[in-house]
């Protein structure tokens, strides 16, 4: 179904969040024409008050805790927790 949609679309590549490689099959997407890529998105971290940090939250996690630094926080290149 995703590469009908992808190719309804006129799609050329398809991104993948890392598990889709359990379940997609790529030669459906290869006969259609369209590449499959993964990404691998690692989640930064940043302070949420105290203890130990908890990955694996939503945005609104990260929205609720450090409000207009989000973006910053998003797009640093350094991976240490910092104080929003």
């Amino acid at each position: 179904m995703l590469a009908s949609i992808c190719e309804a679309l006129g799609a050329t590549k398809y991104l993948s969040g890392p598990s889709g490689r359990n379940y997609l099959d790529e030669n459906v997407f290869k006969t259609k024409g369209i590449g499959v890529d993964y990404h691998s998105f690692v989640a930064p971290e940043y302070s949420q008050g105290n203890g130990e940090f908890a990955g694996g939250l939503s945005i609104i996690d990260l929205l609720a805790h450090c409000g207009a630094d989000s973006k910053k926080i998003l797009f640093r290149s350094t991976p240490e927790i910092r104080a929003c």
